[in-house]
């Protein structure tokens, strides 16, 4: 393997060179051009290597920073005191076909949008670089082809590649790692709901809180039927579903949902009957009588509820990671007829086997069940399981929402149930999509 000092020009780079160095394939000379497509073969082969192994190359920039290329490996590293990330890395690899890909000139990419220019269909992975310089803080690379490219080294800081894989991003880039209930004693407090509506270092906390506990209660937030709809377009934009866009939740004569009736619904996530149900949903507390008992409403962290499952018993919590539950909603309302149908697991993991939502809903949990006949008692004893645990205390909470408050939590995550009520009882409700409100979240800060 070889590395060479790309912070000169090319010609004065090989007059430098001894002979047998001149047969370097990465420059692909147009006198070369066998040695050119065996490199490209070559070098497709290697690209993953991120480490250059040759000679070190001696600093030339008023800076000291030095560019060497690997030649097996495709790889430009950058080295040197002006090379230092925030992490104190002085060594920061590139791939060759990731920089052409990631060039940040104007004919490349634009600036405006922040969007990628160059076409898949005029991108070369194969390209040969000639040139590296340093210029006013950006890494200057001339291509074989003679387009020059651009790069910031702020820029280029936070993305280089170490073996395994390119440093992430900012972390706050990414949707928070949730906070499990059981690994303290959660206890929301009210955040101010008008100072929500009209502060956006107070709608900035509640969406912080919901990513790491996933439930936020608000106070002070009025009555007003409309002000729920006011709250989701100054965060993001309300999904519309069979329902509506925003919809009332109250006892109703012939209900198409057992949420429009007096009585007790358990512990379940909403419309998991959709091949993607609501990510965020908001419940605000119109009017609810007081002077009868009933209708307190309760959240359990199924997150941590399923973790707790997968101690105490791995092979239920594998059965309902892997079993596909059948959900339906077949029925009709004011807008039209509807008939829904999902399958999904109770439990579904990410790509780290890490839960990242839960499906379930006892009361839409059709009868058909595709599982074969040995599996059917234990799937039924899993599930009965998890149930349980979502009722204790280590991962719920009841309380009773008075008119003017409002819960906003993780459909995914935190599961809701009600107890059985008389008198009146209005609720207003709606949901969000995390896309959009990580979005917003993101805006908030500044990134």
């Amino acid at each position: 393997r070889r590395s060479h000092p790309l912070s000169m020009p090319l010609m004065p780079l090989l007059r430098r060179l001894p002979a047998a160095a001149l047969q370097l394939r990465f420059l692909q000379l147009p006198q070369a051009a066998p040695a050119v497509a065996a490199s490209a073969r070559h070098q497709r082969k290697s690209l993953s290597t991120s480490a250059t192994t040759g000679p070190s190359a001696q600093p030339t920039s008023p800076a000291g920073l030095q560019a060497t290329v690997d030649v097996d490996s495709r790889v430009l590293t950058l080295h040197g005191a002006a090379a230092d990330d925030q992490a104190g890395v002085a060594t920061l690899n590139f791939p060759l076909a990731w920089l052409r890909d990631n060039c940040r000139c104007s004919l490349c990419h634009n600036s405006n949008s922040d969007s990628r220019q160059l076409l898949m269909n005029d991108f070369d992975p194969t390209a040969a670089l000639t040139e590296a310089t340093v210029e006013a803080g950006q890494l200057q690379l001339l291509w074989a082809d003679g387009h020059r490219g651009c790069y910031p080294l702020d820029w280029l800081r936070a993305r280089h590649f170490t073996e395994d894989g390119q440093v992430p991003p900012d972390l706050r880039l990414s949707k928070s790692i949730p906070r499990l209930w059981r690994d303290w004693p959660f206890r929301p407090d009210f955040l101010d709901g008008q100072a929500v509506m009209s502060d956006d270092a107070a709608l900035l906390e509640l969406l912080q809180r919901l990513e790491l506990d996933g439930l936020v209660l608000l106070d002070n937030f009025g009555t007003d039927e409309d002000s729920l709809s006011r709250l989701c377009h100054r965060v993001a934009y309300p999904r519309r579903t069979h329902y509506g866009v925003i919809f009332r939740v109250e006892s109703k004569p012939g209900p198409s949902n057992l949420a429009y009736t007096t009585g007790r619904l358990g512990f379940h996530t909403d419309l998991p009957y959709f091949e993607h149900q609501p990510d965020i949903q908001l419940l605000h507390c119109i009017r609810q009588t007081r002077t009868v008992p009933g209708g307190e409403n309760s959240f359990a962290d199924g997150f941590s509820a399923a973790e707790l499952l997968r101690d105490r018993r791995p092979e239920q919590f594998h059965l309902l990671a892997t079993a596909l539950t059948n959900f339906r909603d077949r029925n009709s309302d004011d807008l039209d007829k509807f008939h829904l149908l999902q399958r999904h697991p109770v439990l579904e993991l990410g790509r780290g086997g890490q839960v990242r939502r839960i499906h379930l809903s006892n009361q839409q949990r059709d009868s058909v069940l595709r599982l074969p006949l040995g599996r059917v008692q234990a799937y039924y004893e899993a599930l009965k399981e998890f149930n349980d645990l979502l009722y204790d205390p280590g991962h719920s909470l009841q309380l009773r929402l008075k008119d003017g408050q409002l819960a906003v939590f993780e459909n995914g995550r935190v599961l809701h149930s009600r107890t059985a009520y008389q008198g009146e009882r209005l609720f207003m409700g709606a949901y969000l999509s995390w896309d959009e409100t990580l979005s917003r979240r993101r805006v908030l800060q500044g990134l």
